[in-house]
C-alpha cells in the first residue's frame, strides 16, 4: 500500500469519527425534541418539517456535488432513528 493511500485512509477514519460524533449529537437533540413534544402533546412525526428538511438537504447536497438519491437514503435512515429516539420520550 502506498503512503498516499494510507494517508487518505487515515483522513477517512477521522471523517468517520466526526460523522459518528455528529450523529450522536443529533440523536441527543432528537431526544430533547421528543421530550418537548411530549410536554406539548405533539406527535413525534412532523411531516411538514420532514419535507422542509429534505428540500433543504437536497439543495445543499447538490451544491456539493452529491446526488439526490444519496442524500435521501442517508437522511431517511437518520430520520427513522430520530423518530425512534423521540418516541422513547413521548
Amino acid at each position: 500500500m502506498t503512503d498516499d493511500i494510507q494517508r487518505l485512509r487515515e483522513e477517512i477514519d477521522e471523517i468517520d469519527s466526526s460523522l459518528i460524533h455528529l450523529l450522536a449529537e443529533r440523536m441527543r437533540v432528537s431526544r430533547e425534541i421528543g421530550s418537548e413534544k411530549e410536554k406539548s402533546g405533539l406527535p413525534a412525526l412532523d411531516k411538514e418539517r420532514w419535507e422542509e428538511l429534505m428540500t433543504r438537504c437536497i439543495e445543499v447536497a447538490a451544491a456539493h456535488g452529491l446526488t439526490r438519491e444519496f442524500v435521501i437514503a442517508i437522511f431517511d435512515t437518520i430520520h427513522k432513528h430520530s423518530l425512534k429516539e423521540q418516541e422513547k420520550q413521548v
